[in-house]
């Protein structure tokens, strides 16, 4: 696959339903915004 040079490259290189091999260099950990917390876990405190 060839690096994308516009927009429109980036949007039809990615198969949201494949995921990302290990230790691919396209990978970001968005862990420290997203918060350690399970999210149904913050459903259920929010209905309680």
């Amino acid at each position: 696959m060839l690096p994308a040079r516009t927009l429109k490259d980036a949007y039809n290189n990615v198969d949201p339903v494949q995921p990302l091999p290990a230790g691919d260099p396209r990978y970001v950990n968005c862990m420290a915004v997203r918060g350690n917390e399970d999210v149904v876990e913050q459903m259920l405190k929010k209905i309680r």
